[in-house]
């Protein structure tokens, strides 16, 4: 029980901490990828300031130690093009919360094509999950 404790708590502060999660409503939301065969889904939650977060669920019972979810194009959202990576704030697999620990993330990889262009997020994603990571930009 202590663990279940510690993750709302702590999804509690993280959501008090950031404005992007309920600052700007239905219009702070933005999809990144829906992949339904796999039971996954990810999407961004915009302050307007500078502040986004990405947001990956995995739906399924498998873990993934590397998951590519397909970003959308660069015409669609213009700010990817800045992006510089991407640092884990919240995991629900962490030990604290009674989970294995053995999909953590510091950053988040961004797969680039040729042109530099940001294709992929590049992530470990544990089973019956939610991972969180707040941008940074160059």
């Amino acid at each position: 029980h202590r663990g279940l404790l510690d993750c709302v708590g702590d999804l509690h502060r993280l959501y008090r901490a950031k404005p992007a999660f309920w600052k700007h409503g239905q219009w702070g939301y933005q999809p990144i990828s829906d992949d339904a065969n796999n039971n996954m889904v990810a999407f961004h939650r915009l302050d307007f300031e500078g502040g986004r977060l990405a947001l990956f669920f995995n739906f399924s019972p498998i873990g993934y130690k590397e998951y590519d979810f397909p970003l959308p194009d660069v015409s669609q959202d213009q700010e990817l093009f800045w992006i510089k990576g991407a640092r884990e704030i919240f995991n629900s697999d962490g030990v604290q919360y009674g989970g294995t620990g053995t999909f953590q993330n510091r950053w988040a990889y961004i797969v680039r094509n040729e042109q530099g262009i940001p294709t992929h997020f590049r992530i470990a994603i544990p089973p019956f999950s939610v991972v969180v990571f707040e941008e940074v930009w160059e």
